[in-house]
This record gives C-alpha cells, sequence and structure tokens, in this order.
C-alpha cells in the first residue's frame, strides 16, 4: 500500500492540523476539507473544489523555509489529482492552488487551508460536440427517475461463457480495468486501466474507439483504432466479448449527453442501470422488501452508490420518511460499506443506528433500514 493509499485509508473527516504538521498530515487536511464541501452533479457525478488557498503562519523562519519546501502548487497538484482520482471524485473545474506566507501574525496557525469553488477566468466557449446535454427527467409509475435518452444495451461474454446484459442511457460507454470505467473487467489482466470506449458518430452511428491499450481492441476478429459498429459486430477486449444488443443502432444524431441518477434494476435488460458497474456474474444488491417481508424491487450495486428521494441519486427511494441524499454505499478494499450522509437521516443496520462518522461493512444478508424502509443486503457469486 503506496502513501495515497494509507491517506485515504485514514481520512477521518474534519481533523485539526497539529501545531507543526508534516507535509502529509497537510496533504490530509486538504483532502478532507475538499470532502467536507463535495456537491453531487446533475450527472450524478461527485464534485469537490477546485480553488485551494493555502497560509503559512508560522512565526519560525526555519519551519516556514520547510514548509515552502515541499508545500508547493506543484507538488501538491498531481497528489490531489491521484487522491481524487481513487476516491472516484471530480475536481470541478481547472485545479487551483495558491501558497502564501503571513509573517505579521505571531499566534497565527502554522498553516490554514481554504477550500472554494472558482469558476475559470477567461474560460474558452464548449464545444457543442462535446456538451453533455441532460435530458429532462421524468417520474415512472414506480418513482423511479426514468430518461429521454434511448436505452443502449450491451452484452458482455466471459472466457467462461458467462454472461452479463449491462443497460446504459449515456454516451460515451467507458471500458477498463480501473473502478471509474462504466464497464469494468476487474479481473482480465489484458485489459488496460481505460481501454476503450463506445461513442455516437457525427452520422449517429456507435462507435468504438481503442484508448491506446496495452493489447488493443478488435471488432470481429479485427484490430481496430476506430470502428463504426453494425448490428451482429463483437468487440474484443481482453478475454471478454461485448455485443451491443437490440435496436440501438443507429442512434439519433441529435440525442448526446447522459442523464446520471435511475435507479439500478436487475441485468435482464428491462429497465436502465446506473454507469459504473462492475462486472460480475452477478452483482451485489439491495432488496426492497415490502411490510410482508417480500421483495419489492432489486437495485444492482456499482463502484458508488448514492441512496436518497433526490433524482439525481444512483438508487431513488421515492418515500417521505427518505431525506433527499440519505445514504452512501461504496466499494472499498474489503468489500461495500454503508454510510450515513444526514444526521437527522436515520439509518439502521443490522437494528443499531448507524453512526455518521463510522461507516459499517457490510455483509451477506446484512438488514438496512433506511427511513422507514426496509432493505435487505445481498452478495453476488
Amino acid at each position: 500500500m503506496d502513501i495515497l493509499d494509507r491517506l485515504i485509508a485514514t481520512l477521518k473527516g474534519g481533523s485539526a492540523l497539529s501545531d507543526d504538521p508534516t507535509p502529509r498530515e497537510v496533504l490530509r487536511h486538504i483532502v478532507e476539507s475538499m470532502e467536507e464541501q463535495r456537491e453531487v452533479g446533475f450527472d450524478n457525478r461527485v464534485y469537490v473544489p477546485n480553488r485551494i488557498e493555502i497560509t503559512i503562519g508560522s512565526p519560525d523562519e526555519q519551519r516556514r523555509r520547510r514548509y515552502l519546501a515541499f508545500i508547493t502548487p506543484d507538488a501538491l497538484k498531481p497528489a490531489l489529482e491521484e487522491v481524487c482520482r481513487q476516491r472516484q471524485r471530480t475536481i470541478r473545474g481547472k485545479l487551483q492552488i495558491q501558497v502564501k506566507v503571513q509573517q505579521d501574525e505571531q499566534d497565527a496557525a502554522a498553516i490554514q487551508v481554504c477550500c472554494s469553488y472558482a469558476a475559470e477566468e477567461n474560460a474558452p466557449a464548449h464545444n457543442r460536440q462535446e456538451d453533455h446535454t441532460v435530458a429532462a427527467p421524468f417520474l415512472d409509475p414506480e418513482g423511479t427517475v426514468a430518461a429521454l435518452f434511448p436505452l443502449i444495451q450491451v452484452m458482455v461474454t466471459h472466457s467462461t461463457g458467462a454472461a452479463q446484459t449491462l443497460s446504459f442511457q449515456k454516451l460515451p460507454i467507458t471500458i477498463g480495468r480501473q473502478a471509474g470505467c462504466d464497464i469494468v473487467l476487474q479481473e482480465d489482466r489484458q485489459v488496460s486501466r481505460s481501454h476503450a470506449s463506445i461513442e455516437q458518430a457525427p452520422s449517429g452511428c456507435l462507435t468504438v474507439r481503442d484508448c491506446g491499450s496495452r493489447n488493443g481492441t478488435r471488432v470481429n476478429g479485427e484490430m481496430v483504432e476506430r470502428r463504426d459498429l453494425k448490428p451482429g459486430d463483437r468487440i474484443q477486449i481482453g478475454a471478454a466479448t461485448l455485443q451491443i444488443k437490440g435496436d440501438a443502432l443507429p442512434l439519433p444524431a441529435a440525442l448526446q449527453g447522459a442523464f446520471g441518477g435511475a435507479a439500478a434494476r436487475e441485468a435482464s435488460g428491462s429497465g436502465p442501470m446506473p454507469p459504473q458497474r462492475i462486472l460480475r456474474p452477478a452483482a451485489d444488491a439491495l432488496v426492497l422488501l415490502s411490510e410482508t417481508g417480500t421483495e419489492e424491487k432489486r437495485f444492482l450495486l456499482a463502484s458508488s452508490n448514492l441512496i436518497g428521494r433526490s433524482p439525481t441519486c444512483d438508487i431513488v427511494l421515492p418515500h417521505r420518511s427518505v431525506a433527499m441524499r440519505h445514504a452512501r454505499i461504496e466499494r472499498g478494499s474489503g468489500g461495500f460499506l454503508l454510510e450515513r450522509l444526514e444526521e437527522h437521516a436515520p439509518v439502521l443496520h443490522n437494528g443499531t443506528l448507524l453512526d455518521a462518522a463510522a461507516p459499517a461493512a457490510l455483509h451477506a444478508g446484512d438488514m438496512l433500514q433506511i427511513g422507514e424502509l426496509s432493505i435487505r443486503y445481498e452478495k453476488g457469486e
């Protein structure tokens, strides 16, 4: 485990800096300050501030020089970007880091950190081809957010013959080994971290593009850098084969972008599923139970799952007892962790009230209560 992994593992949020903090402690404090101001965007990404102001106020000249040697924008920028990448956080805009010295305050703290969201100055005009326009959402009779973007179903077949269908209402669809991809082939070492993506060509056709992968991308056995897809085409990535199902080819050229708020459903093609799906023969799931204990709805778990009443949540629970952003379930190194997000929004884990500052590890069969709703956690194969 490298220093960044250890840093992420020990983040507790809200801890104060010591009188003589080390550079590593300063980095941890910056990340904690960014986390305290995280927000979920309309695209369902978790955003953190992009402006970091660091004030060095130590009256000791030698200590100031030591801080200035380590705490520099050039040193902090790649470290913060790596931490955000590993935590699946998106920095809202270009990262701006300012380090200044305050010499006239004898009682000032050695290091002060202030994080905020800042608009980029002289930002270039948006490229319409790169805009991700959010379609207007509506609620279906079950209360699940639907989108106007057409459903794209991708059937993924493993080398063992096991197959799974994933459904998306967004483009591009990214494929690779890292957790941030939409389709994650986690166990296949032939797959690069960011291997390929399925995109929309100006003509409206779907196209597959290789992202500079080590072992390449094949369509119908032929190595390609980019290829427009036709019905029946088979995409080979590592040991897996991907195929677009149904009548998604071609798409209307005017439809671009994504709506990221649909709750997960069974991988049967019956409805939309959110992105960032870890590909396994059977994914872990939350099962919403009725008052009699029977299954009402099943939600497949992704790498990060925001739960609440808001239509931008990954798992939408449209019930009066559920907060807009009630809880979060995230995959850690040892499995999924359940986190309570609001003090006024109770979460029970096997009958015990969850502390907002102490996420709980989930195990097969665990019973959760979110608001007045009963939910069972089921482990995939």
